[in-house]
């Protein structure tokens, strides 16, 4: 996913080398929000045990933790942009603090879907991407002193599949379904589910640099439609929040399960497809 964001900077840098606290302050357009690392915890777990001492190296864009040896010289143990230190707080880094929910920073506007079959890297970035192009071209920036390349963030997701399969004292496990179980992918080939998460998020978020909208979906070429599923979900389980033109969906990230409960998620069903907002109370109706 491609999205458009004004920068973050830190600012109000303060370093407690006593405490072993480095504090500052994130800084959003306007907004304001207190942070702190624990830069001493950091430096335990990621320095060597027999570096000399440990310092710390700030700008507006990065903080850097260094291990210093006996010769004075510097190495970095551990760093983050803004935008790290925001996956690192929502993600319950104990070292790690800011001041309010990390996801009204998180927010960006959505601009393009899309999938790769020789890995994201290598199409969105290493090559010239037809609509990361388009979108340097005619977005304009957010920031005055900023360029479009400055605001423009890509998101490599990682499809991380739970399936569940229940019967009832009524229902006959067929040949088929013991089949599927002993399948190494549980009978969801990875190609089509990747081509069916893509074309889910197009069809529901309409994103401006898409052309194609998959109107039919969830009945397309290449998807999960022909698997034999009751119903499945999608839900991007990190605390992100995305706009389309005014529609809001929300992300969420939860330790040790597939998402949070404040995840929006698309829901197909009955070969009805829907945008579920959590937000609206629905999960009254989806436990």
């Amino acid at each position: 996913m491609i999205g458009q964001r004004q920068e973050i900077f830190f600012e109000d840098v303060r370093w407690e080398e006593e405490s072993g606290f480095l504090h500052f302050t994130l800084a959003l357009g306007k907004e304001r929000v207190p942070a702190h690392i624990f830069a001493a915890g950091l430096s335990d777990r990621f320095g060597k045990s027999d570096a000399n001492s440990m310092g710390v190296s700030a700008t507006r864009k990065y903080i850097h933790i260094l291990d210093v040896d006996d010769a004075d010289e510097k190495s970095v143990v551990w760093g983050a942009s803004p935008d790290a230190l925001l996956f690192h707080a929502w993600r319950r880094d104990p070292d790690i603090w800011i001041g309010g929910n990390p996801r009204e920073l998180a927010s960006y506007r959505l601009l393009y879907i899309g999938m790769s079959d020789d890995g994201a890297y290598q199409r969105l970035i290493n090559a010239p991407h037809h609509a990361r192009l388009a979108i340097l071209t005619n977005e304009f920036q957010i920031r005055a002193e900023a360029r479009v390349s400055d605001e423009t963030f890509f998101f490599l997701f990682e499809i991380d599949p739970l399936q569940m399969q229940s019967w009832g004292p009524d229902d006959d496990i067929t040949d088929e379904d013991i089949e599927r179980m002993m399948e190494p992918d549980l009978g969801l080939p990875p190609a089509n589910l990747i081509s069916d998460v893509e074309k889910a998020f197009i069809a529901m978020l309409e994103t401006p640099y898409n052309k194609r909208r998959y109107k039919n979906y969830p009945k397309v070429a290449g998807g999960l439609a022909s698997v034999g599923l009751d119903s499945y979900a999608y839900a991007i389980a990190e605390d992100i929040t995305f706009d389309v033109m005014g529609q809001r969906v929300d992300g969420g990230y939860a330790v040790g399960l597939p998402t949070s409960n404040s995840a929006d998620f698309i829901l197909v069903r009955g070969g009805e497809v829907q945008l579920i907002d959590v937000s609206n109370g629905v999960e009254v109706d989806y436990d």
